[in-house]
């Protein structure tokens, strides 16, 4: 992980069940982080598209910009640490990533 402080969680099972249903599990507020994503928005150009997508319709429509939380920032980043926390930013930002990631899979 990028940021070094947080460590994934692993939940791994079994189920004698034969029909099985696919369900997306994703954090909520509150695990947000600097640079979230950036190694799939640099490796996977279907991820990339859909974050670019998101990035655009947030500025445009909201006015929010969150491009510099995800893909790095010449800012300083203690400064954007701070800002990611605020909901109006840290929930944009968490809906990109959750959004690109069901959209890739």
């Amino acid at each position: 992980m990028k940021n070094g402080s947080k460590k994934p969680i692993t939940v791994t099972g079994n189920s004698d069940k034969a029909n099985h249903k696919i369900v997306f599990l994703f954090p909520g507020g509150g695990s947000q982080y600097l640079n979230m994503g950036y190694d799939l928005y640099e490796s996977m150009p279907v991820f990339r598209n859909y974050v670019d997508d998101c990035i655009a319709l947030l500025k445009k429509n909201q006015g929010v910009e969150i491009d510099h939380f995800l893909l790095g920032s010449k800012n300083d980043n203690t400064q954007n640490a701070l800002a990611l926390q605020s909901p109006s930013i840290a929930l944009p930002t968490l809906f990109t990533i959750e959004y690109a990631l069901g959209k890739m899979w």
